[in-house]
């Protein structure tokens, strides 16, 4: 049986002095860096290491931030959950 799941990854830098360049020198995960006009990191009241989970429709479904310790377990069944809804 080959089981095939569609997870996409993206990450949003902040509307910061850091060059994009910085974050993404070496790296394969695509990134994106917010703007004034979009404000994305207010809006979602987002900090550094913020990972968001969303819904295969858009919907937001909660976020962990990894700076610290973080479980693991948590977060894969929150993955799971999404990925057989």
């Amino acid at each position: 049986m080959n089981n095939t799941y569609e997870v996409m990854v993206i990450g949003v830098g902040q509307n910061n002095f850091t060059s994009i360049s910085e974050i993404t020198d070496n790296k394969i995960t695509p990134w994106v860096k917010d703007i004034n006009n979009n404000d994305i990191w207010n809006s979602w009241e987002a900090i550094n290491r913020d990972l968001y989970f969303i819904s295969k429709e858009g919907e937001y479904s909660g976020k962990e931030n990894l700076t610290q310790e973080f479980d693991e377990y948590l977060i894969r069944n929150k993955v799971n959950n999404l990925l057989n809804q």
